[in-house]
């Protein structure tokens, strides 16, 4: 026993020693000629950072690099719908913020890489602030690039002398698929309150939501579709008043809209009515608007049919329209106007009333003389690509999302995966699709193959943060379908707009 006990005390105290010896001497792993982590003589306080690059089940990911942004690196050139998708394609350019100031500044920034068991070392951090990205080794299919600390800037002090444990996100392998909600909830049944949540209720259908999708948490989600009258004619429904544009007005709130005759909200010139209904015809829910300053405009009246509702089990709603023939070819659903559920007409300003503009402008047209309110005002239809659900929105909210372009007309349009309890068809085939956050959205797509189910890989997300998904570059990197993440984590302000 004695013998033992001397193996229990001394054998921890050797290889402290063996320890202590290689990271005193510089025999430890080095980088630039400096031992990657600090002596015992010199523990953490330094100027250095230290730190730890992990895989969704912890494990190390080696031959990474570590990179300090300073924040006057990021490129803050606003991204437009045209920069994305119309030659020669400017967001290219700056769309990627971190990644495309790593390739511009490569050599000069603060870095580290990774060894075999994950661990870095960054030397001397300079004064400013900073974000913190890992750039993958070349040929890592395992991970993707950025990190969970990635989202967020730090002050040098809040990394000189501390240790950073940095989590990549797994990449689904090339032979994974999406196959719907549907089919994971037949072996995940405990996950069936997903359907209740905002996740899923998130787009709908006006009247006929999908069969996953469970408003129980939510009685008053659809409170708004009151307004829209059963009618066999648009002039049976609830009409409203809009006018009053007003370029120096901040966000997409534009104009200003009432109930038809309530002078609670002042407007001093009307443009258009606007009329909610339901069609007995068809039963589908339209927004008409019929010019008022331009009796011969030939698109009036134009009955824009609602495709789907957008929110309404946290704060306020939207509505996602199509456009009619009349106003052209147009395959993209946009978003129109905008319901306050705790909305009152009597506050003065608008984002707390009942009903308020939200993009009409992209519906109304000047006219020739280049002046709004005035009698050759028209009504017409957004720009091909410009504030479309399929352009703007879709990478987030479909499930298995997939881009791809009309040949004839150019159009961004959307796939997503098939699953028979969707919501709503959303692209070129006759299956419902899946639309909304679905388990796949943050898992990752599953295997078929084998009976096996799932991929077996997490994807972390830092706390209130979003991920977008990624596509393929042409030099073996991965870039976002949609906008970059907001840097604050908060939702991205050109995305969710608070006004």
């Amino acid at each position: 026993m004695e013998f033992n006990f001397r193996l229990m005390v001394y054998v921890p105290n050797l290889l402290s020693a063996v320890l202590i010896y290689l990271f005193s001497t510089g025999i430890a792993p080095a980088q630039d000629g400096k031992p990657i982590f600090p002596s015992f003589t010199d523990p953490i306080a330094t100027d250095d950072l230290l730190g730890r690059v992990v895989s969704s089940r912890d494990l190390p990911v080696a031959d990474a690099t570590v990179y300090l942004v300073p924040i006057g690196m990021i490129d803050m050139t606003p991204i437009t719908a045209s920069a994305v998708f119309d030659e020669p394609y400017a967001a290219d350019a700056y769309d990627e913020p971190l990644e495309d100031a790593i390739a511009r500044h490569r050599d000069q920034l603060p870095s580290g890489k990774t060894d075999q068991q994950g661990h870095f070392r960054i030397f001397d951090i300079p004064d400013g602030r900073f974000f913190v990205y890992v750039a993958i080794a070349d040929g890592d299919v395992e991970h993707l690039p950025g990190g969970d600390k990635s989202r967020a800037s730090y002050d040098a002090q809040e990394l000189r002398g501390h240790e950073k444990r940095i989590q990549l996100s797994s990449r689904p392998p090339p032979h994974a698929e999406y196959i719907g909600s549907t089919e994971c909830l037949e072996c995940h049944e405990e996950q069936a309150a997903w359907k209740q949540t905002g996740h899923k209720l998130a787009w709908s259908r006006p009247g006929n939501p999908g069969p996953h999708q469970d408003f129980s948490q939510f009685p008053d989600f659809f409170e708004a579709l009151e307004s829209w009258i059963e009618a066999e004619s648009y002039d049976g429904g609830t009409r409203l008043e809009i006018g009053d544009y007003n370029p120096e007005a901040r966000g997409n709130v534009k104009f200003k809209i009432r109930l038809a005759d309530d002078d609670r909200v002042e407007i001093e010139k009307i443009y258009a009515d606007i009329y909610f209904w339901k069609s007995a015809q068809d039963g589908e829910y339209y927004i008409t608007v019929e010019n008022r300053l331009n009796e011969s405009d030939p698109a009036s009246p134009a009955h824009l049919k609602i495709e789907m509702v957008y929110g309404g089990a946290v704060l306020r709603q939207r509505y996602m329209v199509s456009v009619p023939e009349s106003l052209g070819d147009r395959q993209g659903i946009y978003t129109l106007l905008q319901f306050h559920p705790n909305g009152d007409d009597r506050r003065l300003t608008h984002n707390r009333r009942v009903w308020r503009d939200y993009k009409f402008n992209y519906w109304w047209s000047k006219g020739e003389d280049g002046e709004y309110g005035t009698s050759d005002d028209r009504i017409t239809a957004p720009a091909v690509n410009e504030n479309t659900i399929q352009a703007m929105c879709a990478a987030c909210h479909v499930t298995g999302y997939e881009r791809y372009l009309d040949e004839e007309t150019g159009q961004a349009l959307v796939r997503g995966v098939n699953d028979p309890n969707g919501a709503f068809n959303i692209d070129d085939d006759p299956e419902m699709d899946e639309v909304n956050v679905g388990c796949e959205t943050c898992h990752g797509p599953r295997l078929r193959a084998c009976g096996v189910r799932r991929v077996g890989r997490k994807l972390p997300v830092p706390h209130g943060q979003s991920r977008l998904p990624f596509r393929r570059t042409g030099d073996g990197g991965l870039r976002p379908l949609s906008r970059p993440p907001a840097r604050s984590g908060r939702p991205h302000p050109r995305l969710h707009p608070t006004d």
